[in-house]
């Protein structure tokens, strides 16, 4: 092999290696960022988010488009139940020691009950009666993944149409859910030993990042500004995040009966937009003190039916703050909330 040769088949094999190497480093690049792309799931919010809390939807078929009249048809009115949302609802597994009193309820909307064989009473499902459970939809703490909601199926008794129609009547049928429901938030928030200081670990003033869990009801934000030494002003915004439902004060199961009308949202009702607060930190509420509510850290409010956030102001003194710490505020709001759907049907004259 000549000289030109040899130089030429070298350069070709320097070529080749460094095409081969820079292969092999784009492969390990590929493959680190791959591994990282797996560990995205594993974030710092700890819920999966949302605005949704149980939601309903008729069975196929229940009722029917049509039914036909003097007792010659009876027909079924079936729900579809879905948990979207992260708080259990008589789930005996999710949160065992809570002292959250669950309630929920469909009433059967839009008929005279005796003109469709049945009681009063039959027009109410009650879910402790019916045994519906429908666990949370919440997040796998171990590797991030969505741990999907429960679902249950539910129908009142056999309806028929006593009655003789004279000619084709249009009748709209209507199902409300009435439910307690939890929403629970997380802030971190700045508590600052000395505000003369200009070495701070973390920042006392502004408006801190808050995660919520899927629910109807959120803690839109919350600011912070650093008042004295261990000493904070908190302003916490709170609002409905569903426009499909209605917010009302949690029901007390052991104070009702079936002939109450629970979410009740006639306009002489006191019940509606009524939230209960609880603000704390993971010790305890005790450093808490908030206006709304005499000077307690939880309490009743009554939020905006339209939406718009409601602030509440509470004050975070901490006695023993001799460094900068961030810590975390938690903020868990208890509720009724109200759901309604409806269909209309035709009532055949046979």
């Amino acid at each position: 092999m000549n000289k030109t040769k040899k130089n030429f088949f070298d350069h070709s094999l320097k070529m080749n290696k460094t095409k081969n190497l820079f292969l092999i480093m784009i492969v390990i690049a590929a493959l680190l960022l791959s591994g990282c792309g797996n560990q995205t799931s594993i974030t710092k919010n700890p819920y999966i988010g949302g605005t949704e809390g149980l939601t309903m939807e008729f069975q196929e078929g229940q009722p029917p488009m049509e039914i036909f009249d003097q007792g010659t048809m009876p027909f079924a009115v079936g729900l579809m139940l879905k948990n979207k949302g992260e708080h259990g609802v008589f789930d005996e597994t999710y949160e065992p020691n809570d002292d959250f009193e669950d309630f929920g309820r469909l009433t059967l909307r839009g008929i005279k009950a005796s003109s469709y064989g049945l009681t009063t009473d039959e027009t109410i499902i009650d879910f402790e009666a019916e045994g519906i459970t429908l666990m949370p939809y919440k997040k796998n703490p171990a590797d991030g993944t969505e741990l999907q909601g429960g679902i249950a199926s539910t129908q009142f008794p056999t309806l028929t149409y006593m009655h003789d129609a004279q000619g084709n009547t249009e009748l709209t049928l209507g199902v409300e859910m009435c439910y307690n429901y939890k929403t629970k938030s997380s802030t971190n928030i700045c508590v600052i030993a000395d505000v003369q200081s200009k070495k701070k670990i973390c920042e006392p003033y502004g408006v801190k990042e808050t995660s919520n869990s899927a629910a109807p009801v959120h803690v839109i934000s919350i600011g912070q500004t650093a008042i004295g030494n261990g000493k904070l002003s908190l302003t916490i915004n709170i609002a409905r995040v569903n426009e499909e439902g209605t917010v009302f004060r949690k029901i007390n199961p052991d104070l009702i009966t079936n002939n109450d009308k629970v979410c009740d949202d006639s306009p002489a009702s006191q019940e509606k937009d009524k939230v209960y607060v609880i603000v704390e930190l993971p010790e305890g509420g005790e450093e808490i003190q908030c206006a709304e509510f005499g000077g307690n850290n939880e309490g009743y409010i009554s939020i905006n039916s339209g939406g718009q956030p409601r602030p509440i102001t509470c004050t975070l003194e901490s006695d023993d703050a001799t460094q900068d710490y961030v810590t975390a505020l938690y903020v868990d709001l208890e509720y009724s909330f109200g759901q309604f759907i409806d269909k209309t049907i035709i009532i055949k004259d046979y």
